[in-house]
């Protein structure tokens, strides 16, 4: 799966992110391929089925229930390997738009450090006295 490899995100532009930007975006595609993966295998299941995939996972059993899914879904491998090229894709897509929001909060970052970092919670002001 190349979605969180460091050589895909080079190659789609957002080598140059933050390791904190990085990490929150492995973070979220992370989530966004395990919710896509699940939503298409549960519309393929029966709900027993569904159910007892899903106790499987209530009971920390992730190989049991990979298991499972290959007695009930033989194909279920192709879905995680479509749902990653899709994700790829979008990704790809969103490349400059996640690029410039990066670059603008880091602007925003140096523009507070610059400004005012040295002021209190209160714009340099004195708090109003409470009455």
């Amino acid at each position: 799966m190349r979605l969180n490899e460091d050589d895909f995100l080079v190659e789609i532009g957002l080598g140059r992110l933050s390791p904190e930007a990085v990490a929150t975006l492995r973070k979220h595609n992370n989530e966004r391929l395990d919710f896509n993966v699940e939503m298409r295998i549960k519309a393929m299941l029966s709900q027993a089925e569904y159910k007892k995939f899903e106790a499987f996972f209530k009971h920390n059993n992730a190989a049991g229930a990979f298991d499972y899914l290959k007695t009930v879904l033989p194909a279920y491998q192709s879905i995680v390997e479509a749902e990653t090229k899709r994700l790829e894709a979008q990704l790809a897509g969103e490349a400059s738009a996640i690029l410039a929001i990066e670059i603008a909060l880091a602007g925003l970052q140096d523009v507070y450090e610059k400004h005012f970092a040295d002021l209190d919670g209160c714009g340099g002001r004195e708090p109003p006295l409470a009455s």
